[in-house]
């Protein structure tokens, strides 16, 4: 149950971030406590240092990319994916908690391109054919926002 908990946490933060979703008033550049690369990621240059970088993640003195907005969200709807698969206290986890849930928002607030352009929908069809695979609570709330019909 822990790691059900912690993993549901941080998915619906990462989701709340990336997707802009309603009742996620967060902003992206707001600190965040919850965030474990932030100490990284908005490190901010030291002259003393040259050694490193802003962004020098690695510590080799070489700038490390950062991942764009739909990598990360790729990155977290597949791990919810993965979760889910074959795991029924997993996908019931999908839909517990404090609105918006993890299923919601990936029906609800996902981008357009996701449910129109064939790369992307091989990013979120397949996750919610997880969630919702005999699970009949997931299902029922997916059909009533989108045609599961839609997802073959």
């Amino acid at each position: 149950a822990g790691v059900q908990a912690s993993f549901t946490h941080l998915i619906k933060f990462v989701l709340g971030k990336y997707l802009h979703a309603p009742g996620h008033h967060e902003s992206r550049n707001q600190y965040s406590p919850y965030s474990p690369y932030q100490s990284a990621t908005f490190k901010q240059p030291d002259s003393s240092n040259s050694q490193g970088t802003a962004h020098d993640v690695r510590g080799d003195g070489r700038a490390s990319p950062s991942p764009s907005d739909e990598d990360v969200l790729n990155w977290a709807i597949r791990c919810i994916g993965l979760f889910t698969h074959a795991h029924t206290a997993n996908q019931d986890a999908m839909h517990w908690g404090e609105q918006p849930t993890i299923l919601s928002l990936l029906v609800t607030s996902c981008p357009f391109q996701y449910f129109s352009n064939p790369q992307l929908q091989l990013v979120l069809f397949p996750t919610l054919v997880a969630m919702c695979n005999g699970n009949s609570v997931n299902t029922e709330i997916l059909s009533k926002t989108l045609n599961p019909k839609s997802l073959a």
